[in-house]
């Protein structure tokens, strides 16, 4: 079931207030700003997977911030400057032109293993997958 309500005070109450069916409630506004539509039981679309994601740069370091936190950020955003300036042509052409991130480029994957640290080849994989997740919803 999908229902439809104005995008001002009472109608963002009232989307808030609908109860989940089935346990399942996705709240979207509209892409116009004025709709505010929430998805009930089976209408909520499935996520994406994490490689049909494309970030600006703001999503793709907010995710890595907001899922592995200061330290993630922190060595993604070194190891991205340093690329700037010592890595190999596509590098630098990639990370100082590049306007759009997908997580199945390589340059991705090689931002990945270079702070990967400690952690397993799977959980650093899903680290990423994770940030990508997160990064396409804001």
């Amino acid at each position: 079931m999908i229902k439809i309500f104005p995008n001002d005070v009472d109608g963002r109450a009232a989307a808030e207030s609908e109860p989940a069916v089935d346990g399942k409630k996705e709240v979207v506004f509209a892409a116009n700003g004025r709709r505010i539509l929430v998805y009930l039981g089976s209408d909520v679309p499935d996520p994406l997977p994490a490689e049909s994601a494309e970030l600006n740069a703001y999503q793709l370091f907010q995710g890595l911030f907001l899922v592995g936190g200061q330290p993630l950020y922190n060595a993604a955003f070194a190891w991205v400057e340093d690329r700037k300036t010592t890595g190999t042509p596509t590098q630098k052409i990639y990370w100082r032109h590049g306007v759009l991130f997908r997580r199945v480029d390589p340059e991705i994957n090689q931002l990945r293993l270079a702070v990967q640290g400690a952690r397993s080849n799977a959980v650093s994989r899903a680290e990423m997958d994770q940030a990508f997740t997160t990064g396409r919803v804001l």
